[in-house]
């Protein structure tokens, strides 16, 4: 039933129509007769203009004027001055069914009646204080102002205007029934626009927007309800050319009402709800963004352009999701939305937020059938979820052929990654530890794999003291240098490595080292003692995307001892400073980071003795002892996960043979070399620990073999510079051509 208010404002609003303003101080214009007035006119004088009457008005001044009383033609134009001077009415304007108003550069002080009547009135560059009400008739406001429209029946064309931006206006525009059509228009009001059936036409009630922008001050931009319980109606709302509503709800539908939304290069952000008795159809496209909760909604369409973002729990009808998005929006309290629909065809994409260590998502619900295909994409995060066997349920239907997969194929959750498992009409997050055969994954299952921030932390907890064991190596201790002296050496590092669980990472370095020593000569022969220093930068290319770097500083001290037969033993001290920056993807192709400072030392020992082949040509057994300690570090990456680094502790012993030579050309000795050797890890360091719960094994076990060529070229007497290149393969990693280059000054 209409309540009593309703029916008494309706009434109001109806005989509002008939009720033309007081008269007095009235001018009366007959016989196709015309006036003019300007800004020295009368303000208080009020005008009726009947049988053919003309008021012209430039620059004018006047009170309340009619036109076109006693269903007689009239016309009322005014405009402004020619020095710009704007034309003021202090009053109301009223056109009846004849009279023809076209208002430029005009400020009105009270309201517009237009009772009917086929002319368009214009307003154009004015302004309307008050409300305008029209019934059956049309009216047109360019680049005006007005505080609200009330319209019956009629048709309306804004451009450029604003309606219900001042003023506290219960609305802007009230429609029973009728059309409008907006162009870049402001609409404000409390709520923008009321819609209500026609009570005398069948005719559906329409809206469209072009380019325009809806704010409602109070909240609801569409209030649409029946006109009266006979005549409950169809309403058509068209958001087109980059319109944009911002509003708490959207759309609310009321009163056994039929409401088509359409949103074609658009958005909006708000609820749209519908009680019991009406229905709501909403269809996005040529990439619309619509941005709320839908409640009872009948059906809702997306093309493969647009997107759906939905911030509360959700009940739609009919979804056909062709090719289109649908993201579950994140809330800050960590509360989760479920989304249920009667039938669900097309296919598409859902954004889904995973809450892992409470095991808690946002859901999808189908009741009834479900056809096509559909990516669940599921936010990555480094946090580990609760100790359960029990799958994190995504999605249920009620039957159908459809199809659901993760997007990127996995997801990364803590320290492992996770597959999306069907088990019969429900779809899960698992992850693929076990070796048990079942009837979803019989045997071989998926193979279990680490997250790709698991990966990353494994290969920087590494690359340390990779880097360190590049520059001990590169001073070439075993080398007789049997001169005081300065020298540098630029060293070029390749070692490409493939870690546990399929984890892989390549590290290209490249470094400078300076360094100096003196010879003093003793009863077991020369000994080479110096110091230096280092600085080199890496860049650890992860396998499953992104590029992290680590920066080191170093110094250290060596000696050497060497006989007058060539039998030598060299030692070597020296601590770095590792500065790592992690930068990595997980698996959805976010980013994640981390940051982290650390001290890393070791030491090394080398002997060998060497044999003479011939003239100048030596062969040198030798063996090795090198050893290295990383400072332990526990860091929080961007997404949530906590890992430690470990200790990176290594103790490798070596053994190999060189072949040299010394030859002469053209007065230059060059000291051409083959290098080949073999290595062994022994120790066993502290493992990488991700989130406090999993341990993974960092060292690369193993043995490893190297050649290396190179030669010393003596360019003067107190001068020369090297070259070496070198190679080698280990049961886990691959060191591709590398090598350095150094020059030495003797004093």
């Amino acid at each position: 039933m209409i309540s009593k208010k309703r029916k008494v404002c309706f009434l109001l609003f109806s005989l509002s129509f008939l009720m033309p303003p007081a008269i007095a101080n009235e001018y009366i214009i007959i016989d196709n007769k015309s006036l003019e007035i300007d800004g020295e006119s009368d303000p208080d004088a009020r005008y009726r203009l009947i049988n053919y009457g003309r008021l012209i008005g430039k620059g004018s001044v006047s009170g309340s004027i009619e036109v076109g009383a006693g269903g007689t033609y009239a016309t009322l134009l005014t405009e402004s001055d020619e020095k710009g001077k704007r034309s003021v009415i202090n009053g109301d304007v009223t056109s009846y069914e004849r009279g023809i108003v076209q208002l430029r550069d005009t400020d009105i002080t009270g309201s517009v009646y237009i009772p009917g009547g086929n002319f368009l009135r214009s307003f154009d560059k004015s302004t309307i204080a008050g409300s305008v009400i029209v019934k059956d008739a049309l009216l047109g406001l360019y680049s005006s102002s007005v505080s609200s429209v009330l319209m019956q029946d009629s048709q309306l064309f804004f451009d450029r205007s604003t309606v219900g931006v001042d003023g506290d206006a219960e609305f802007a525009i009230k429609m029973q029934g009728g059309r409008a059509f907006i162009f870049s228009a402001d609409i404000q009001g409390d709520t923008s626009f009321i819609l209500e059936s026609s009570l005398v036409k069948t005719s559906p009630v329409e809206i469209q927007t072009f380019g325009s922008q809806v704010v409602p001050a109070g909240g609801t931009a569409f209030s649409v309800r029946a006109g009266a319980p006979l005549h409950p109606g169809e309403f058509n709302l068209v958001l087109d050319d980059n319109t944009r509503v911002y509003a708490e709800t959207l759309l609310e539908s009321q009163a056994n009402t039929q409401v088509n939304l359409k949103l074609v290069r658009s958005h909006a952000t708000g609820d749209i709800q519908a009680d019991e008795s009406s229905e709501v159809n909403v269809n996005l496209h040529n990439g619309s963004t619509l941005r709320g909760a839908m409640r009872n909604v009948a059906s809702l369409s997306l093309d493969d352009t647009s997107a759906l973002t939905l911030t509360g729990d959700s009940n739609i009808g009919a979804f056909a999701l062709n090719g289109g998005t649908v993201s579950f929006a994140p809330t800050t309290s960590g509360d989760f939305h479920t989304l249920t629909l009667d039938t669900l065809s097309g296919g598409g994409r859902f954004s889904m937020n995973t809450d892992a260590a409470g095991m808690r998502s946002d859901f999808l619900e189908v009741s009834g059938h479900a056809e096509g295909h559909y990516l669940l994409h599921v936010a990555n995060t480094g946090a580990e979820p609760g100790q359960t066997e029990e799958s994190l349920i995504l999605a249920r239907t009620g039957g159908g052929s459809a199809e659901f997969s993760l997007d990127g194929g996995a997801v990364d959750i803590g320290a492992w990654q996770y597959n999306l498992v069907r088990r019969g009409n429900e779809w899960g997050l698992e992850q693929s530890n076990t070796d048990e055969d079942d009837d979803v994954y019989p045997l071989p299952r998926p193979v279990r794999r680490t997250a790709a921030s698991t990966d990353a932390v494994i290969a920087l907890a590494s690359v340390p003291k990779e880097m360190f064991y590049a520059e001990l190596m590169t001073l070439r201790s075993g080398e007789a240098r049997l001169a005081s002296g300065l020298w540098g050496t630029f060293l070029h590092h390749r070692h490409d490595v493939q870690g546990p669980l399929h984890a892989a990472w390549h590290l290209r370095q490249n470094g400078l080292m300076i360094g100096s020593d003196v010879v003093r000569e003793t009863d077991a022969g020369a000994l080479v003692t110096g110091a230096f220093m280092s600085q080199s930068s890496g860049k650890v290319h992860h396998a499953r995307g992104g590029t992290s770097s680590v920066e080191a500083w170093g110094a250290g001290v060596y000696a050497l001892l060497q006989s007058a037969e060539g039998s030598y033993l060299s030692g070597v001290v020296k601590i770095n400073r590792f500065d790592s920056q992690l930068s990595a993807q997980m698996t959805d192709g976010v980013g994640v980071s981390g940051r982290w400072q650390s001290l890393g030392y070791g030491a090394g020992l080398e002997s060998g003795i060497p044999t003479r082949l011939g003239q100048g040509v030596t062969l040198t057994p030798y063996a090795g002892l090198t050893a290295y300690q990383n400072q332990s570090h526990q860091i929080p990456l961007s997404n949530g996960m906590i890992a430690d680094t470990g200790n990176g502790r290594s103790l490798q012993i070596k053994a190999g043979t060189r072949l040299a030579a010394q030859l002469t050309a053209r007065s230059v000795q060059v000291a051409p070399y083959i290098d080949a050797s073999v290595s062994q890890e022994l120790a066993r360091s502290r493992s990488v620990q991700i989130n406090r719960t999993y341990h993974f094994d960092s060292d690369y076990r193993g043995s490893v073999g190297k050649v290396s060529a190179g030669a010393d070229v003596q360019l003067s007497p107190r001068t020369s510079v090297w070259a070496e290149t070198n190679y080698g393969r280990g049961e886990h990693s691959t060191f591709p051509l590398s090598g350095n280059l150094g020059v030495r000054v003797n004093f």
